[in-house]
């Protein structure tokens, strides 16, 4: 005889998290995965980690070729600004204190599987922007992070 499913995530005779990471870029598609990733953390009384990577910024003129920008930005205001949008974010989605918070330098693809990789992370939780064709093959860090992770990934559509 089978147990009922859950409501919220019906893996529940599969599934064991302990460590769910939640990486976001503070757009609205980060706020429904962060919905979900809340559910899911109270389902097993998992631990939720909250990740944002900063990319550092180049500009490229029409040769391709890296060019300095008019006014230099100093990248400590990068990582200030990418702190105070955290915070923004946790509260806008009732995140609790109680989460692991991260904002850290580096491509947000690589940044995520390593991250997870490391803590260990049994569940990453993440949105998608939905975009199809040309503009989901120049680079999707979902799907990259879907295609490369070594634990389970949800996308949470738009």
């Amino acid at each position: 005889r089978r147990p009922p499913r859950s409501t919220l995530f019906p893996y529940t005779t599969l599934f064991r998290s302990k460590n769910i990471l939640l990486p976001t870029d503070f757009s609205v598609y980060s706020d429904r995965a962060a919905k979900r990733a809340l559910q899911i953390a109270g389902q097993y009384s998992a631990k939720l980690h909250v990740l944002h990577a900063v990319e550092d910024f180049t500009y490229y003129d029409e040769a391709y070729d890296p060019v300095m920008a008019q006014i230099p930005i100093p990248n400590d205001l990068f990582m200030v600004q990418a702190k105070e949008y955290m915070q923004k974010f946790c509260e806008r989605n009732d995140l609790g204190d109680d989460v692991e918070i991260e904002t850290l330098w580096g491509n947000p693809k690589r940044s995520i599987l390593s991250w997870a990789h490391e803590k260990n992370s049994d569940l990453i939780v993440m949105g998608s922007h939905g975009r199809h064709g040309v503009k989901r093959l120049l680079g999707s860090v979902s799907n990259s992070v879907l295609h490369s992770a070594s634990c389970d990934v949800l996308i949470v559509k738009q």
